[in-house]
C-alpha cells in the first residue's frame, strides 16, 4: 500500500520521544532541524548525554529538547499532563513500554509512530532528504526499512547534485514571473 505524504509545520509543537538510542536520537535530530520542542524520556542516553543536562530545555539546531532521565513508567503519570503533544513516538526496544506509551499518545490525542510496530504507527517516520527549501519524505510502507534507507540515501544524493540547478532555474523563473 502506498501512504500519502503530508508536509506539516513543526516549529514550536510539542513532541514527546520515549526512548533516545540509535533509531530515537536519529528521529529526535530531524525533529529538531525542523524546530519541534522535544522531550525525551530515556534513562540513559549516550547520544543525550554529550548534549543537554537532564531537566533542562536546551535549544539545538532550530529546535528545543528537554531530557527527562528515566524510563517511562517513572514518568508516565506527569508526562502527558504536562502539556498536549503532537506527536509521541517510541523506541525503546521495550515492547510493553512501547506499547504503553503509544496508547498513552493516542488517548491524549498525539499522531503516534512506534518504531518497533508498525501496526501501532498513525504514521511512519519518514527518511529525509533536503535541499534548501526543497524536502523529500521517503517511506516503503513501514515494510521495509533497509529499502527505505537506500532510497532515502539515493534522493539525497540526487538533492546534492541538483541543488544549484534547482537554484538558478528557480531564480530564472522569479525574474520571468516579475517583468
Amino acid at each position: 500500500m502506498s501512504y500519502f505524504p503530508m508536509f506539516v509545520d513543526l516549529e514550536k509543537k510539542q513532541i514527546l520521544a520515549v526512548g533516545a538510542g540509535t533509531v530515537g536520537f536519529r528521529r529526535i535530530s530531524v525533529l529538531l532541524s525542523f524546530g519541534a520542542c522535544v522531550t525525551v524520556v530515556d534513562p540513559e542516553s549516550v547520544f543525550l548525554e554529550k548534549l543537554v543536562k537532564p531537566g533542562e530545555e536546551t535549544f539545538l539546531q532550530g529546535g528545543s529538547i528537554c531530557w527527562l532521565k528515566g524510563t517511562y513508567e517513572e514518568y508516565r503519570d506527569t508526562v502527558l499532563s504536562r502539556q498536549p503533544y503532537f506527536m509521541v513516538l517510541t523506541s525503546t526496544g521495550h515492547p510493553d513500554t512501547d506499547s504503553q506509551a503509544a496508547a498513552d499518545g493516542r488517548r491524549a490525542g498525539a499522531f503516534v509512530s512506534m518504531a518497533s510496530d508498525r501496526t501501532q504507527s498513525d504514521f511512519y517516520f519518514p527518511g529525509i532528504a533536503a535541499a534548501g527549501p526543497v524536502t523529500a519524505g521517503v517511506t516503503a510502507g513501514g515494510e521495509n526499512h533497509r529499502l527505505a534507507r537506500i532510497a532515502s540515501q539515493e534522493v539525497r544524493e540526487l538533492f546534492e547534485r541538483k541543488a544549484e540547478e534547482w537554484k538558478q532555474a528557480a531564480g530564472e523563473d522569479k525574474r520571468r514571473d516579475s517583468q
